[in-house]
């Protein structure tokens, strides 16, 4: 399935953030239609930073220090309590919207900075210059043409020695899901929005995990940790991965 254009997915997204932009970032069924209070939507990001704390403390892995990156920021539900842990947070998104109520709600005045990023790589970031990158429920709304670019700027960015954890599916586990991926993108989505009435369209793909692992290994990536997840409602089996990269650039 080809997946929407950059043009209309950032028309998605930002339509989103000025009509239910906290339950289109956590989407619980009864918290469709605005809601979430801010307070709670906020501490699930508390919460998730904690998990992740635990899970790199489990998993022998140290965290390292100075810049942190969290790619689809939203309204920066993650990037402010990543802010805890680094001297320097950025939080980049596609939407205006979810970037004008980044700026918002950021607590942490010039330590945090949001970027609308309306291009399909990260040219804003220098090679090897951020030292953490996050990104879960992000790769997975997006065409996989955009998605292995990403992946390949995340492995470009992120500084020797430095932690890249992410989430993206492999593959559809149901008849369904594996039905919707012998259809044209371009018909479901008109049909959905003619069910939906104009609503805005969440786009749901994956990447073979071989092809995932391939493209880590080619930016001189080393896989720490492989595990899955369910952040993908159970339609594809989905996968956390947790990456260093090479000390030296070219290493094997």
């Amino acid at each position: 399935m080809a997946g929407m254009d950059f043009k209309l997915l950032q028309e998605n997204w930002h339509k989103y953030g000025q009509t239910d932009p906290l339950w289109s970032i956590v989407s619980m069924p009864d918290k469709e239609g605005n809601k979430w209070t801010t307070e709670e939507f906020f501490q699930t990001g508390v919460n998730e930073v904690e998990k992740l704390m635990a899970f790199l403390k489990t998993a022998g892995l140290k965290l390292p220090s100075g810049s942190a990156l969290d790619f689809g920021c939203g309204i920066g539900r993650v990037t402010q309590p990543l802010c805890e842990h680094f001297e320097t947070c950025h939080g980049v998104d596609i939407a205006p919207s979810m970037i004008d109520l980044a700026n918002q709600y950021n607590r942490y005045g010039d330590r945090c900075h949001y970027h609308l990023n309306e291009r399909a790589d990260l040219q804003l970031f220098a090679d090897n210059s951020i030292n953490f990158i996050y990104c879960v429920i992000t790769l997975q709304n997006m065409a996989p043409r955009y998605s292995r670019v990403y992946l390949q700027e995340f492995m470009r960015i992120l500084a020797p020695g430095g932690l890249l954890l992410f989430q993206i599916p492999s593959e559809p586990n149901n008849w369904r899901q594996k039905v919707k991926q012998r259809v044209p993108q371009a018909w479901l989505n008109q049909f959905y929005r003619l069910k939906h009435r104009g609503k805005p369209i969440m786009e749901l793909h994956g990447l073979p995990r071989a092809e995932v692992i391939g493209l880590i290994k080619a930016g001189h990536g080393l896989l720490l940790n492989l595990k899955k997840d369910h952040r993908a409602f159970d339609e594809w089996t989905s996968y956390q991965y947790c990456v260093t990269k090479a000390e030296r650039e070219g290493a094997k």
